[in-house]
């Protein structure tokens, strides 16, 4: 019995400490994230932190999942919709091994709601992603996907730098009545 509470009392030690770990991460992280006026609403988790970056003017949306393992590098002005998966690991088909391949989002890429990024992704610059779209290959910049898995359906017309960028300014106004919204 002594054993069993000695053992008991170790483990319960040891949660505290990661749990007090863990907040002291996401609270660098998160001061680390305003100054580049990076927005993420709420309900949105993300996994291994210190493998995740951003530029600039970046919006998480809502119920986004990222899943840092593989390291993610999200560029400028990039908007992210709703319920947004990214995974950077996987497993081996042959003997079930966890593999791990980074995600890179370059500047001025807009995904669209429930897409889901796999591993080893990069979506080029000024590429739109449909909402649901399922990608497991490269975008090319300026390019239109969707579908499962996505295949481009359009090439955006001008140059990449002509997009409209829906700014910072304009989206904080919709989300300032959020509750719980640390970021705005």
């Amino acid at each position: 019995m002594k054993a069993y509470v000695i053992r008991a009392l170790w483990i319960f030690i040891r949660r505290c400490f990661s749990v007090t770990k863990e907040a002291i991460e996401q609270k660098q992280w998160e001061l680390g994230l305003l100054s580049k006026r990076v927005t993420i609403l709420p309900g949105c988790k993300a996994t291994s932190l210190n493998k995740i970056s951003f530029g600039h003017d970046v919006l998480i949306s809502h119920k986004a999942f990222i899943q840092g393992a593989g390291g993610i590098t999200f560029g400028s002005q990039v908007m992210v919709g709703p319920n947004v998966m990214f995974i950077t690991t996987t497993h081996d088909k042959v003997n079930r091994a966890s593999k791990t391949a980074p995600i890179e989002i370059e500047d001025g890429v807009w995904i669209g709601a429930g897409a889901l990024i796999l591993p080893g992704v990069t979506l080029g610059e000024g590429s739109v992603i449909g909402a649901g779209a399922v990608v497991t290959r490269n975008v090319a910049r300026g390019t239109l996907v969707a579908g499962v898995p996505a295949k481009p359906i359009g090439r955006l017309s001008g140059s990449v730098a002509d997009q409209i960028y829906f700014g910072s300014e304009q989206w904080r106004g919709q989300f300032s009545g959020c509750r719980d919204n640390k970021y705005l």
